[in-house]
């Protein structure tokens, strides 16, 4: 048997994929998420207040810069733009009630989960010029993370949007980047310096996470400014800047006056000050050990769901062969050579050191992020896995290029990664529904469900838990 035959069908098939055939996939995966958890069975308690708020007659503007109310339970955190895509959200879930088919899922979340897939599988094969079955295996190990398909329900779309900003930024920098390395007479286009600034002011104002992973991108460009300084770089440098400045402004002074103005009071800025001698009490080598653990289980939930310690393999073994071979590649040239050392140590800087100390803030200021049921549940993972996935995918591109690895192994690699995660997908669910307090909620949310669908039936007996629900109480009023 020929062994050239596969090599040579999936080379001259990956030339009939497109974006279209991509975005199909990316949809039947979405269909078949919305399935699997059953229309998004469970309810956090916290939306049985959280949703009727949002539906409710009071002008949306009020309602987003209302820190006091439930949308974000007396906390400010200037991440308003979240609200408007939970509104968004609580709109679909209603169209969904007064269509007969009520559910509790996340329109955002799919289409913006959609959208990352489809920018990754173009990122991977228009820009890192991998194979289209390599860049699509890509896309599905993004898709069929635990992490991505479990977190279908309505929640808050604060993460899945700060993941979707990451990766245009990610995209957009690597681009220009590349670009001005290859051609001396390259000029930043001002699309690209009004995307950026858009992007990153819009991340910031989605979450936290969104400022921090800002703060990343400017840590990464200063960096490759410290090695390869021109105009270019030093404009799109200046997006970022601005940006980062723009957001200051917002958290601490635009969005406080617009509270005042539209609910008369000012918020509190107690949460705007992070918890720093925490960092350094007895506990400091738990919370640096809790962010280095979701540092890993983010990167294992992506690829394959593999053990811990194949995980650290993974990390320490193959990065050091990439990094040797290209120091010791004969056939680069110095620029060649310090080019690849200034992205692989930002890379390392921005992707491990950022990433693990992004975590160890989380758990020091939400403990709660590390028990079993939100770690295996995702939803706060979701940015740091959107930008895993560009790197993963930058890095596989430098596997390539040198040849350390076979074309037909990486896809057999990669290939066995998503039926890994499709297999910790039930793992998973069941996983995150035997840990904690869940399933008297999910009981309830099955029944509060039932109820809705039968809403408009005179003959359908309420059950008296279901019928003080706010949620129920709130459509059966507002029909």
């Amino acid at each position: 048997m020929n062994r050239k035959l596969p090599v040579q069908f999936f080379e001259q098939t990956a030339k009939k994929l497109t974006i279209w055939h991509v975005l199909l996939i990316g949809l039947a995966l979405a269909v078949f998420s919305v399935m699997y958890q059953q229309k998004g069975v469970f309810l956090h308690p916290e939306l049985e207040l959280r949703l009727p708020y949002y539906l409710s007659d009071r002008l949306l503007l009020s309602k987003m810069f209302d820190s006091r109310s439930v949308v974000d339970t007396g906390l400010y955190r200037a991440r308003e733009l979240s609200y408007v895509f939970d509104y968004i959200d609580s709109q679909f879930i209603a169209l969904g009630v007064r269509f007969g088919f009520p559910h509790f899922l996340s329109l955002t979340h799919y289409i913006f989960t959609i959208l990352i897939g489809c920018i990754l599988w173009q990122f991977s094969l228009r820009e890192l010029k991998l194979n289209a079955w390599v860049s699509l295996c890509l896309a599905l190990l993004w898709w069929t993370s635990p992490t991505v398909f479990l977190s279908g329900a309505f929640f808050r779309t604060a993460k899945i949007g700060v993941a979707l900003a990451t990766v245009i930024l990610y995209f957009y920098v690597y681009k220009a980047i590349e670009s001005n390395r290859q051609n001396k007479e390259y000029r930043l286009p001002a699309s690209y310096w009004w995307i950026c600034l858009t992007t990153a002011f819009a991340s910031a104002l989605l979450d936290e996470q969104g400022l921090f992973t800002l703060g990343l991108f400017i840590t990464f460009l200063l960096l490759w400014i410290w090695a390869f300084a021109n105009a270019n770089l030093y404009k799109l440098l200046s997006a970022f800047a601005a940006s980062f400045a723009l957001s200051l402004i917002y958290r601490f002074y635009a969005a406080p006056y617009l509270t005042f103005l539209l609910n008369h009071y000012w918020p509190s800025f107690s949460y705007q000050q992070l918890p720093w001698p925490k960092l350094f009490s007895d506990l400091s080598i738990f919370y640096l050990g809790s962010g280095f653990i979701l540092y890993m289980e983010t990167l294992r939930f992506l690829i394959g769901n593999i053990p811990a310690s194949i995980m650290a393999f993974l990390l320490a073994v193959p990065i050091s062969v990439v990094l040797i071979t290209y120091i010791k590649n004969p056939g680069l040239d110095k620029t060649e050579k310090k080019t690849f050392q200034v992205m692989f140590s930002g890379l390392l800087l921005t992707n491990i050191v950022f990433m693990v100390a992004m975590y160890t803030l989380m758990v020091i200021r939400h403990p709660a992020i590390f028990f079993m049921e939100v770690r295996l549940g995702g939803y706060y993972y979701l940015p740091a896995t959107a930008m895993f996935s560009m790197t993963f995918a930058f890095l596989l591109s430098r596997v390539v290029k040198i040849q350390a690895i076979p074309k037909w192994i990486i896809l057999t690699l990669l290939i066995l990664a998503i039926i890994g995660n499709v297999i910790a997908i039930p793992r998973h669910k069941a996983a995150i529904l035997q840990n904690g307090p869940i399933q008297p909620y999910l009981q309830s949310s099955a029944k509060l469900l039932n109820a809705l669908k039968n809403i408009n039936d005179p003959q359908y007996s309420v059950e008296p838990d279901v019928e003080k629900n706010p949620v129920y109480q709130f459509f059966r009023n507002n029909p």
